[in-house]
C-alpha cells in the first residue's frame, strides 16, 4: 500500500461525524466492518453489520463523542465515543488509515477523544481491544489504560 504525503497544517479537516450525510456514514460503517478483519482470521464483514453500524451512528447524540478526520477529501480517520451512563464512556472506534499511519493522527484523535471525556465530567473510559492490535494496545497504555477485564475465545 502506497503511503500519502500530505501537509498535516493545510490538507486536514476535523467533521463532526453526526452531521454527516448517509453517503458518508456508508463509506465509515464499510471501514468499520473491515477493522476487525485486519486482526480476526474468522471475522466475516457483511452488508448487515454495515446497516447495524450506520444505524449505530445515527442514533449518536450530543451527549457521543464522533469525530471524523479528512486527509484532503478523504476519510483519513475516525474516532467514536459513546456514553453509557453512570459516568462512563466507551470507545467503540479508533481508525486511522493504513496509508496515514505514523503521522500522529491517531495521536490527536485519541487526544481530542481524552479531552471531550474530561470535559464531559466522565469518571471513565473504557474500550475493548483486539489482543493482536499491538499498536493500540500500546497507544491506550502511553494514555493511561489498564486492563480492566479481559475476554477469552476458543475456536470449536
Amino acid at each position: 500500500m502506497k503511503r500519502k504525503v500530505i501537509n498535516l497544517n493545510s490538507k486536514i479537516r476535523w467533521i463532526d461525524g453526526k452531521s454527516l450525510p448517509s453517503e458518508e456514514l456508508k463509506k465509515i460503517a464499510q471501514i468499520d466492518n473491515n477493522i476487525p478483519k485486519e486482526f480476526d482470521p474468522h471475522w466475516k464483514p457483511n452488508k448487515d453489520k454495515n446497516d447495524r453500524r450506520i444505524k449505530y451512528y445515527k442514533k449518536l447524540t450530543d451527549k457521543d463523542f464522533f469525530q471524523v478526520l479528512y486527509c484532503e477529501s478523504e476519510i483519513c480517520g475516525f474516532h467514536i465515543i459513546r456514553d453509557t451512563g453512570n459516568s462512563i464512556a466507551y470507545i467503540s472506534t479508533l481508525w486511522v488509515d493504513p496509508r496515514f499511519r505514523n503521522l500522529g493522527l491517531g495521536k490527536k484523535l485519541k487526544e481530542k477523544g481524552l479531552n471531550w471525556a474530561k470535559d464531559s465530567g466522565f469518571k471513565f473510559l473504557h474500550t475493548s481491544v483486539q489482543s493482536k492490535n499491538v499498536r493500540m494496545n500500546e497507544i491506550n497504555q502511553k494514555n493511561g489504560f489498564e486492563i480492566f477485564s479481559s475476554t477469552y475465545r476458543l475456536t470449536l
